[in-house]
């Protein structure tokens, strides 16, 4: 998006270009903001979302393999809940 197209967007949104300190953080439930609401432009957002990812436990399991599909029941060590909430 064209730089100027930018930063007209944001003016229509009553949004104020800022240079304070980077913040991020979670809270929930969410705190109420107040005005004015700021945006900047000199942050790549992908360094949030690209890490290194662990998933899963290591342990060792006897089973029986036959040529045909083998099925290996074992309990989860993770618990689900519905909704996708705790």
């Amino acid at each position: 998006m064209p730089e100027a197209k930018l930063y007209e967007t944001a003016g229509q949104l009553n949004l104020q270009l800022t240079t304070d300190d980077v913040r991020s953080g979670m809270h929930s439930p969410a705190p109420n903001r107040h005005p004015p609401f700021t945006y900047r432009t000199d942050v790549d957002p992908r360094l949030w979302f690209v890490f290194g990812r662990t998933y899963g436990q290591i342990t060792q399991v006897d089973a029986h393999l036959f040529r045909d599909t083998t099925t290996i029941r074992f309990t989860s060590p993770v618990s689900f809940s519905k909704g996708g909430m705790p």
